[in-house]
């Protein structure tokens, strides 16, 4: 069998130098990738409970880890989050309302206008 590689270079020597280049370009090409926008879902209190993993509470289904979340109506003000562990932004634009449960990292920003109660630690 001829060998084709030049003198003194191993196979190992070059399926080496080509896995690295292959894995730059998948480098690359993914950083490339728009990033995924955050949905926003507005709190609607329809669901048969109070807690945040009933995709009925939400418009546009059941929010996900770093979604936006708005409550802005009357129903349900008192809610827990039993669901999520990190969110964008949220905006509080009724007064009345009384939110508790799991922690979670603010990604974004937080509004409140009126009276609210918020007692979900956050990390910011």
């Amino acid at each position: 069998m001829k060998n084709f590689l030049a003198p003194n270079t191993s196979i190992t020597k070059v399926v080496f130098h080509y896995t690295w280049r292959l894995l730059a370009a998948v480098l690359i090409a993914l950083t490339a990738l728009p990033a995924v926008a955050a949905t926003t879902h507005t709190w609607t209190g329809g669901g048969t409970s109070a807690n945040w993993n009933d995709a009925a509470n939400w418009t546009d289904g059941l929010p996900i880890n770093g979604d936006n979340l708005i409550f802005n109506g009357t129903t349900r003000q008192i809610n827990t989050n039993n669901h999520l562990t990190s969110i964008g932004s949220i905006v509080i634009s009724t007064n009345g309302y009384n939110i508790a449960g799991n922690a979670l990292t603010l990604n974004g920003t937080f509004g409140s206008t009126g009276d609210n109660t918020w007692s979900i630690p956050l990390t910011l």
